[in-house]
């Protein structure tokens, strides 16, 4: 028994050594109450630090990570994300959107419009979630910049906070 266990972290070790390490962005608190993030190139007004971590992901047979910065108050989660995509070609924010939201459950989109920052477009959305991993609602703004994607929003299992929309359009972009 003991050398199977010796075995078994052996092979969780060799098999942890070689996967590739993935360096996360940083965040700090500015000046003026918005959490910055210099790698993120994006600040926003989160009720209290994000933490931050990242998702592999693939698109077009090429690897994709997605950062996430969320802030959890036990009650709602505030969340920035981004990825880099090999191409701006595919992002396509509306099936974006739309998988999203699949992927939680039965959607109704309450409310959705264009928007714009500076000259980059983008959607803005409210949707109930029923019937699916949690009954919920959520807000959200998706942005192509470039070959980059932002996907601000808040969640939660009541009512949207009346901060939603400060905290979506909170979000700017940052050289």
């Amino acid at each position: 028994m003991k050398n199977a266990l010796q075995i078994l972290l052996l092979l969780v070790f060799v098999a942890c050594s070689n996967s590739e390490e993935v360096s996360l962005p940083t965040v700090m608190l500015t000046s003026n109450a918005l959490y910055t993030s210099p790698e993120g190139r994006f600040e926003a007004f989160f009720p209290h630090k994000p933490l931050i971590s990242y998702i592999d992901g693939e698109v077009d047979g090429k690897k994709l990570i997605n950062y996430v910065f969320v802030h959890d108050t036990g009650k709602e989660k505030y969340a920035v994300n981004y990825a880099d995509y090999p191409d701006s070609s595919l992002i396509d924010l509306e099936k974006i959107k739309n998988k999203g939201l699949r992927a939680m459950g039965e959607v109704s989109i309450i409310e959705e419009k264009s928007v714009q920052l500076g000259s980059y477009k983008g959607i803005q959305y409210r949707a109930n979630v029923k019937n699916g991993i949690a009954k919920a609602n959520v807000a959200g703004k998706l942005l192509a910049v470039g070959n980059r994607l932002y996907y601000i929003s808040v969640f939660t299992s009541k009512e949207l906070p009346e901060n939603t929309s400060a905290f979506l359009d909170s979000f700017t972009l940052v050289n």
